[in-house]
């Protein structure tokens, strides 16, 4: 799932040059750094407010575009001034670290937003062992297992006539399988995203 999680600086980290993660981290989406956001901080003297309080004051008598064209030439040189923040993320040592000099960027107390991709906790999210394909594939998995124990020994008649084929088992079970894994794939998997950076 996507996740916002909220890392107060510490000394350690400075001194590190990255933070830790937690476990449950598996990709790193984005950082907002709030101890560069000058709007944030500083809201009522902020270029946004006054284009606000100055010009549209009336809707009714102030188009749109000119706002719209503005705010555009405004977004266009806060990305040129202030670059996000870059990062490298390695999920096996869980480090995040911001390319930046730690020393002079962040101050002990200071928050940062990451964006992060995370696992879901199955302990929490009980719901999870309940969706209809997890159900159907872990019954066809079991199939699998038990037509390979019966393929062992070949055909297998149990009393009353009927008569327990291994292999047919298996080879259904793999079908079933590749289906539901091919069905899963088309309705719940996201497309490809690319990021650069």
């Amino acid at each position: 799932q996507r996740d916002y999680l909220v890392h107060e600086i510490t000394q350690t980290d400075i001194d590190n040059g990255y933070i830790t993660l937690a476990a449950e981290v598996q990709d790193v989406a984005g950082v907002i750094n709030f101890a560069n956001n000058r709007e944030t901080a500083e809201s009522l003297f902020s270029v946004k407010y006054q284009i606000r309080l100055n010009d549209l004051w009336d809707l009714s008598r102030t188009t749109m575009s000119n706002y719209f064209v503005t705010r555009s030439y405004i977004s266009l040189l806060d990305d040129i001034l202030n670059p996000d923040v870059r990062f490298r993320f390695n999920r096996y040592t869980r480090q995040l670290a911001l390319d930046t000099n730690w020393a002079e960027e962040f101050e002990v107390g200071t928050f940062l937003i990451v964006d992060v991709f995370s696992t879901i906790d199955p302990e929490t999210y009980t719901g999870l062992y309940g969706h209809f394909i997890l159900r159907d594939i872990a019954t066809e998995y079991m199939r699998l297992r038990w037509g390979d124990y019966l393929s062992k020994f070949g055909e297998i008649q149990l009393p009353g006539g009927v008569v327990l084929n291994g292999d047919r088992i298996v080879q259904r079970a793999k079908e079933a399988i590749e289906k539901l894994e091919a069905d899963f794939q088309m309705k719940y998997q996201e497309p490809d995203d690319f990021v650069i950076r």
